[in-house]
């Protein structure tokens, strides 16, 4: 070991470092100057840490510190071997130095290890800054306490000399108060017997004092006290384990009476003359226990009230609390006694608090004001609240009591009649649609929501929003999302949802609490609504016919209160009350639009009557001038048949859709051929297409096509779709009529290349009193009726017809489809025999005609007499009555509407006398009604004939069945 401690300075084997390469003296200074600042560097550092470690003996880890002082110094002394070398070459030395801080080095890296995550849970000095301000806190209050006890103790010292000095006082008065005293005052001694019996207990127990005084004290005690007394009192002074002693309580005296009470009892020891005595003190209780049990049931009935009873002082401080208070206000008694009053309330009604104080200040009783308060959660509800005085002594003032009921549904109820009130009365009035809905959603606000839109399907079917409001007054984060509203239906999933399912659906914003659902009439759900400042948002269906038109939007501001089911109904109320409003803006709109095709009908009406008269006035006075030729005169009469046979037919065509329109029409079906229907209606308006020189196409099938029909309405539809696309086809134009049987029915198709209809006119072109500017529902010298009598006699048919057109100037082509007799009818041969009947001439007839116009009277007689008949005239029943008795006629013409009696009960007449009652009677009058010919068939009328009878009709009457055998007629 010597040896290598030895050879560890032995140099002999190496050079030193001047020797080793070729060193100038600066470069090998430099090395030398610097490992020796190195080393005195590195021999400071552990004094130093060494040091430090042996002063602060608390510090953790000081092991590590030690090690780092040894490591620190082991590289100091490697650098000082390091500049001896230049001289000495311990080169070994050198080598065990610096084995020595590579061992140093690892053990201290080996005792970081477990120490480092210790060191890291250490506190930082700003946390031990912490807690020494903590913990010099503590003191600082541990100081301020202990001075003031030091300083209280110094008041009680004091207190306690100045009582010394009037306990004497006290001593002396202490007698007359015993004497004076209410409380009953009895002393015994340990063995119970009493020694004193002052005044007051005389009046409590109703025993003398002479009665008592030497007595045992037990006589004053009913049972079980009287049996245990004495053994309680023995045991107390052997044991000196008290019950009572130094303790009041309440016990049961015994009166004189054998009346048992209540009374306070109060015992204390005290020695006299070197006996133990002791004193009773008792109070007659019994006022205090009947007001105690009075007090009793009425805390009992203040505390299970459901109303809120609060007691307070004058000065608003809260001192009494019913659990119905906390209900309504969701605050504990520990929370508000002691508390102002002024919590509950809203700043905004702070002032109305202190008008009622004053008011209670003179004793004035506030009853049954409405008003608001907060709760606990911030909500503000409607209550009804009465105040009254509290008066103790000579009515002085100590206080006041509030009875407060929750009146927020009542309240509420209230507001949602008030809002559906006021919003049935704004939706009477009728407004177009948009308006209506804009109305709506300003009605919403604030009454009933912060926020409200309405979304509706548009006549593209697609659904927009018609109406979108915010309460400009409503809460701060209402105003917040002023601009955006209610969020875009597209970001409201609950609109789609509504409109898919019909039902009304509710959602809360999470913040809100969400009660179980109990209400199954709409959907609760519960999602983030904060982004546009709400708290729940409403969307309830717009049903018609259980269709969904529309989808009513509610929101309420986040703080608000929510929307509960009370809310739902009212919304669903106003939603029903949308709809019939928004039903009748429709039914008006078609109203006005029908008043005002009316109007304009009327106005065309009078223009077309007026036409035909102006050429029928001018023919007549051709016909009454002197020099007229016979040319002109067969021209005035030609001409003025035409525009009698005008007029005719614009009157039948008004009567005929009347009918039609109110289901009064009938049809006169007969199996018929398509092909004589179609042949009518071209021999009717060939004059039209002549006129107009139209060239007219006809394709008819080849085989035959039966219909079960009225040829006579058939023949209408076709003559006025063919008379249609004459007129309105310019001159050299070209008709096109077309049939073809597709399966169990026939289409006909009538086309031309005439100016055509607008688009916007298509869909309402068979609308009766339509006037499109171009379309031919209005067709020259016609009223505008006769496509819709088209569309109702083929509907009528059991068919269907439609409209095409490709746009103005470019042709109409109208389809009409009828169904087919799958089968040919029989032979027509009995048909065609009574057709041939029908046209021979009638023989000559007596006819009466019965006409109070005289005018019409003469013209029809002169008629009927050119054909042959003879013909008596009269102008009133009772000459119409005379000229049937004397001439008997075979036909009467009656007119209904008579001056005297009407033309039903003449009928009547003629029928109950001899020579007319097997007449043909025929009603010949302006009412055409299907119940017009009800009632003069029910008066004895055979026919019924509609003025201005035409020839045809006229002719026909002579044809009649009842003409066809001779009558028997009585002879004068």
């Amino acid at each position: 070991m010597w040896d290598f401690i030895t050879n560890l300075f032995d140099t002999s084997d190496f050079p030193n470092r001047w020797n080793c390469g070729n060193w100038s003296a600066g470069h090998g200074y430099l090395h030398i100057v610097s490992d020796l600042a190195t080393f005195a560097a590195y021999t400071a550092i552990p004094c130093v840490l060494a040091y430090f470690v042996i002063r602060r003996r608390d510090l953790p880890f000081p092991r590590i510190f030690w090690l780092f002082c040894v490591f620190v110094f082991a590289c100091g002394t490697v650098h000082l071997i390091e500049a001896t070398i230049f001289w000495w070459p311990w080169y070994r030395l050198s080598g065990v130095a610096k084995a020595t801080t590579a061992l140093a080095s690892l053990v201290t890296v080996v005792a970081l290890i477990p120490i480092v995550p210790r060191a890291l849970r250490m506190r930082t000095p700003e946390q031990f800054e912490y807690e020494i301000d903590l913990r010099t806190r503590a003191l600082q209050q541990a100081n301020q306490q202990l001075e003031a006890e030091i300083s209280k103790r110094h008041e009680v010292e004091s207190e306690l000399r100045s009582r010394m000095e009037s306990l004497d006082d006290a001593e002396k008065r202490l007698r007359a108060v015993v004497n004076n005293v209410l409380d009953g005052i009895i002393t015994i001694n340990e063995g119970g017997i009493v020694q004193s019996y002052n005044q007051a207990a005389e009046s409590i127990f109703e025993y003398s004092e002479d009665e008592v005084i030497g007595k045992n004290v037990k006589m004053l005690m009913p049972e079980p006290f009287h049996g245990s007394h004495d053994k309680y009192l023995t045991n107390y002074v052997t044991s000196h384990e008290p019950k009572i002693i130094g303790i009041g309580r309440e016990v049961v005296g015994l009166r004189k009476n054998g009346a048992e009470f209540p009374m306070d009892l109060a015992v204390s020891e005290y020695s006299w003359e070197g006996q133990r005595c002791f004193i009773g003190i008792v109070r007659d209780i019994s006022d205090r226990k009947r007001a105690e049990e009075v007090t009793t049931r009425l805390a009992a009935i203040v505390e299970s009230s459901d109303d809120a009873i609060i007691g307070k002082t004058l000065e608003g401080t809260i001192t009494n609390w019913n659990r119905g208070a906390t209900h309504l206000y969701g605050y504990t008694a520990e929370e508000m006694i002691g508390k102002s009053i002024l919590t509950l309330v809203p700043s905004e009604r702070k002032e109305e608090v202190l008008r009622i104080h004053e008011q209670l200040r003179r004793g004035e009783r506030v009853k049954n004001i409405e008003t608001v308060r907060r709760r606990k959660d911030g909500r503000l509800i409607d209550i009804s609240l009465t105040i009254s005085p509290i008066l103790v002594g000579n009515d002085e003032i100590i206080g006041a009591a509030a009875i407060a009921r929750d009146i927020t549904e009542r309240k509420r109820a209230e507001k949602s009649a008030r809002f559906l009130a006021h919003a049935s009365a704004a939706l009477a009035t009728v407004d177009d649609e948009r308006s209506t809905l804009r109305k709506v959603a300003r009605l919403a606000l604030p009454e009933f929501a912060d926020a409200c839109a309405v979304e509706i399907v548009d006549a593209r079917k697609q659904w927009v929003r018609l109406a979108n409001s915010t309460d400009p007054n409503g809460s701060e984060s209402t105003r917040r999302s002023a601009a955006a509203r209610l969020p875009a239906a597209d970001a409201l999933p609950e609109v789609h949802e509504t409109i898919q399912s019909r039902r009304v659906i509710l959602t809360l914003d999470t913040a809100q609490h969400a009660t179980s659902q109990t209400d199954q009439s709409f959907e609760l759900r519960q999602r983030s609504l904060s982004e546009y400042g709400l708290g729940s948002i409403l969307c309830v269906p717009l049903l018609r016919r259980n269709r969904c038109q529309g989808v009513l939007e509610f929101g309420s501001a986040a703080d608000k209160p929510c929307f509960t089911a009370a809310d739902v109904r009212v919304a669903q109320e106003l939603a029903e009350r949308v709809v019939v409003a928004l039903e009748n803006v429709r039914l008006y709109d078609r109203l006005r639009e029908a008043d005002r095709r009316k109007d304009e009908f009327l106005a065309m009406l009078a223009h077309e009557l007026r036409n035909p008269l102006a050429p029928i006035r001018s023919g007549l006075e051709l016909l009454d001038m002197p020099s007229i030729d016979d040319d002109t005169a067969v021209w005035a009469r030609a001409t003025m048949r035409e525009q009698v046979s005008h007029m005719v037919r614009l009157i039948d065509d008004l009567l005929d859709v009347s009918r039609i329109v109110r289901g009064k029409i009938s049809l006169h079906r007969e199996d018929v051929e398509l092909s004589s229907i179609i042949g009518r209606a071209l021999d009717e308006v060939r004059p039209q297409l002549r006129d107009k020189n139209h060239q007219l196409d006809v394709e008819l099938p080849e085989r035959t096509v039966w219909l079960n029909a009225d040829p006579v309405r058939l023949a209408q539809v076709f003559s006025n779709l063919l008379d249609n696309a004459a007129k309105y086809t310019e001159t050299d134009g070209n008709v096109w009529l077309s049939a073809e049987v597709n399966g169990n029915a026939v289409i006909v198709r009538i086309r031309d290349n005439g100016t055509g209809i607008a688009p916007e006119d298509v869909g309402g072109i068979f609308d009766i009193f339509t006037q499109a500017h171009t379309s031919i529902a209005r067709t020259p010298g016609g009223l505008g009726i006769g496509l819709t009598l088209v569309k109702r006699l083929v509907e009528l048919h059991g068919g269907r017809v439609s409209v095409a057109s490709k746009g103005l100037g470019e042709g109409t082509e109208f389809t009409i489809e009828l169904p087919i007799l799958e089968e040919p009818p029989g032979d027509p041969s009995s048909t065609q025999s009574a057709a041939d009947n029908d046209l021979r001439i009638p023989p000559p007839r007596r006819v009466l005609v019965v006409d109070d116009n005289e005018s019409a009277a003469r013209s029809l007689g002169l008629l009927l007499r050119s054909w042959g008949h003879d013909i008596q005239i009269a102008f009133d029943a009772t000459e119409a009555l005379k000229l049937a008795n004397e001439h008997a006629p075979d036909v009467v013409f009656l007119d209904i509407g008579m001056p005297d009696i009407s033309g039903y009960e003449l009928a009547r007449q003629l029928r109950d006398a001899s020579r007319t009652k097997s007449a043909l009677l025929v009603a010949l009058t302006g009412y055409g009604q299907e119940a017009d010919r009800h009632r003069s068939s029910e008066a004895g009328f055979d026919m019924h004939l509609v003025k201005p009878a035409g020839e045809s009709d006229l002719q026909n009457v002579f044809r009649h069945s009842k003409l066809a055998h001779p009558r028997q007629r009585d002879s004068d």
